[in-house]
C-alpha cells in the first residue's frame, strides 16, 4: 500500500521547487502564482545529500556503466535514513488526513443513503 512506500521522487523536501507565473489571475504581488514540485535524479541526491557519487563513468575507458541497482539501492537507503525522523512525521501526518478525509467520505455516504431512503418512503414523522 502507498502509506509503506518511501520514494525519493515524492519526498517534497528532496523534490525542486518551481513556480508557475503563466496563471493568468496572477499580479504583481505573485498572487495567483501556483507551487509545482518536480522529482530530482537519485545522483544528484546522493551526491548533494550525502557527497557520494553514483551512476558515474568508468574513467580509465570512458565506458557508462549505467545504474547499478546495489549503489542506487544503498544511496536510497542512506537518503532516508538521513531524513527518516521528518519523513515518518510528515508520512504520519499524510495517513491520519486520508484516514479523517475517508471517515468523512464515509459520513457522507451515510447520509445520503438516510436521505434517499426518507425521500424513497417518506418522513415516518
Amino acid at each position: 500500500p502507498w502509506h509503506d512506500i518511501r520514494d525519493t521522487t515524492k519526498y517534497e523536501p528532496f523534490m525542486n521547487m518551481i513556480s508557475d507565473n503563466s496563471n493568468s489571475d496572477s499580479n504583481a504581488c505573485g498572487e495567483g502564482t501556483s507551487k509545482r514540485f518536480l522529482p530530482r535524479k537519485l545522483k544528484c541526491l546522493a551526491e548533494e545529500k550525502l557527497n557520494l557519487r553514483i551512476q558515474q563513468c568508468d574513467d580509465d575507458d570512458s565506458v557508462n556503466t549505467g545504474h547499478c541497482s546495489i549503489e542506487d539501492a544503498s544511496a536510497a537507503m542512506k537518503l532516508y535514513q538521513l531524513e527518516r525522523t521528518k519523513w515518518e512525521k510528515l508520512m504520519e501526518y499524510k495517513i491520519n488526513r486520508t484516514l479523517e478525509i475517508e471517515g468523512l467520505k464515509q459520513m457522507r455516504e451515510q447520509i445520503v443513503k438516510v436521505q434517499q431512503s426518507d425521500e424513497q418512503y417518506g418522513h415516518w414523522i
